[in-house]
């Protein structure tokens, strides 16, 4: 079991590492679109063995858990870098209100924000 545990460690750490970029931003958003992307590229042939699922060792219900709880993990990220800089912009005496205001507006928008990024 724990050698079980410890491949979808790596697959976790796979998806991590793939999608943790700003181009990604905002496909993790929405996991179930790039759990379709990912099926494409892995089983491209219908019946035949995906690469995840030969190079992890597990079905495939097992690396679209660990893609959905790395999705989960990026998005828990952004968020939290997010709150980071509200604190940081708001804490800011150099910046005028206009400043603020639009500072405060890119990070509510996520395109907003990859765009700048």
């Amino acid at each position: 079991m724990s050698d079980f545990f410890e491949r979808y460690g790596r697959c976790r750490h796979f998806f991590l590492n793939r999608y943790c970029g700003i181009k990604s931003m905002l496909t993790v958003n929405n996991w179930q679109a790039l759990r379709n992307q990912v099926r494409k590229w892995d089983k491209p042939v219908k019946g035949s063995k995906g690469k995840l699922e030969t190079v992890y060792n597990f079905q495939t219900k097992h690396w679209v858990g660990a893609l959905r709880e790395a999705c989960a993990n990026i998005k828990s990220m952004w968020s939290n870098l997010a709150n980071r800089l509200k604190k940081l912009i708001q804490g800011n005496e150099n910046l005028s209100a206009d400043q603020r205001h639009l500072l405060f507006f890119i990070l509510k928008f996520k395109s907003a924000w990859q765009a700048v990024l």
